[in-house]
């Protein structure tokens, strides 16, 4: 076991890490975004002294390999359409996509249950906290929720992850424990909802039922019905509670669409969003192999958006995550993205699992399919919040399936 440093063993560091970092992102933040990179130099320099070694897991090498492609394909386009600072700005913020193999690393030190178990508990704490904010400013200040975040989409995303994890918890967890976690993972439903994500409101049933899938053969069938009506009943109960902000944000929905259909009236949000689409998709088609590069999305937008509407559109991204980095990487950009989504979902699902390993498969097709959802959308990535809770969450769900290397040659041993 490597020494410790300031008093704290690296598995115990580890442990308290990915707690803060996979259960308090709706809280905390941007101070996420810190805690991956300053995790990436630390793991670097304990790599460099030898306190652990490189890890070896084939599966961790090839998500590790698909995040650094990232990388590489953002930096080639941003070269061959270089527009100064801009463009080395927007680079420099992927470099968190190069930390994926050091932190995997220096977890492998630790064990997969305790890493569970701290995970687990931190993301109950986390949603019951995230919850409380986003009813503050939703019913105290007429805001839509956004926490620490700043922004409700990464705030919504960050409350997909403790929704994961703690609906997991609560199907293996006995009983009080069983409570609290089902609750609080009504409580991250709680908090996606009055963030006003609308876009991303299907994934409430349909990650839960994606981890159900996943994680089916450890889940007691005695109690599945019963906390399926009852997470049914709790659901139906807030959604009256919020009512108003539901009904508001509908109403929204439907009254863009009709000033569409019936005026040819393209400035509401929905209308905007057609309006996008439609430049980035010719945008596409100018430059299909490099794209327009990192760095010139915005005066993109401006430009073709006055040229569709009469009016332009000052958004930094194209609303579609495919969309987005296929005007900025061209087809290679949208084609990486979607290895980043489905990449590590295969690579577990192929894996030979135990109870852990399907669990982490479990949560990484439920954090997969959140992020999918938000990329239809707006945006996935391109977020300093949103691209560092998708590496640790990826991070974290991976190793219970694939662990440190030493657990499969156990489990082959067995």
């Amino acid at each position: 076991m490597p020494q410790p440093i300031f008093g704290l063993t690296l598995d115990r560091m580890n442990r308290l890490y990915m707690g803060i970092v996979t259960g308090w992102g709706a809280v905390i933040g941007s101070a996420v975004s810190f805690m991956v990179g300053g995790a990436f130099i630390w793991a670097i320099v304990r790599l460099l002294r030898r306190d652990f070694p490189l890890s070896r897991v084939r599966e961790a090498r090839i998500v590790a390999l698909i995040f650094a492609g990232f990388f590489a394909i953002e930096a080639l386009a941003g070269a061959v359409t270089f527009n100064g600072v801009v463009t080395l700005y927007e680079i420099g913020q992927n470099t968190l996509y190069l930390a994926f193999l050091p932190i995997y690393s220096r977890l492998s030190v630790s064990e997969r249950p305790g890493v569970r178990d701290a995970v687990e508990l931190a993301a109950m704490g986390g949603a019951y906290v995230a919850f409380v904010i986003a009813l503050v400013e939703s019913f105290g200040f007429g805001l839509r929720a956004e926490g620490g975040a700043g922004n409700a989409y990464p705030f919504a995303l960050a409350n997909f992850i403790t929704l994961t994890i703690t609906f997991l918890a609560s199907q293996r967890a006995h009983g009080g424990w069983r409570v609290l976690f089902a609750l609080a993972a009504l409580a991250s439903v709680g908090s996606i909802i009055l963030s006003g994500t609308r876009g991303l409101w299907p994934g409430l049933a349909i990650v839960p039922a994606v981890c159900i899938w996943f994680y089916r053969d450890h889940i007691a069938r005695r109690y599945l019905l019963p906390s399926m009506a009852a997470f049914s009943v709790a659901l139906l109960a807030f959604g009256l509670f919020a009512t108003p902000f539901v009904r508001d944000r509908v109403e929204l929905l439907i009254e863009d669409y009709g000033q569409i259909v019936e005026k040819g009236d393209y400035s509401g949000s929905v209308g905007q969003r057609l309006t996008v689409w439609k430049a980035g998709w010719q945008l596409v088609t100018e430059a299909p192999f490099f794209g327009h590069g990192p760095g010139h999305s915005e005066e993109l937008m401006i430009e073709r958006t006055k040229a569709i509407s009469g009016t332009p559109l000052p958004y930094s991204h194209f609303h579609n995550v495919f969309l987005n980095y296929a005007v900025r990487d061209g087809i290679p950009g949208a084609l990486i993205v979607a290895m980043m989504l489905l990449g590590p979902v295969i690579l577990a699902w192929r894996k030979n699992r135990d109870e852990m390993g399907d669990y982490g498969l479990a949560m990484t097709a439920g954090i997969a399919t959140s992020f999918f959802l938000s990329g239809l959308l707006n945006n996935m990535i391109g977020h300093d919040l949103s691209d560092s809770l998708f590496i640790v969450g990826i991070l974290t769900s991976l190793f219970f399936v694939f662990g440190s290397g030493r657990d499969s040659e156990l489990r082959s041993d067995g």
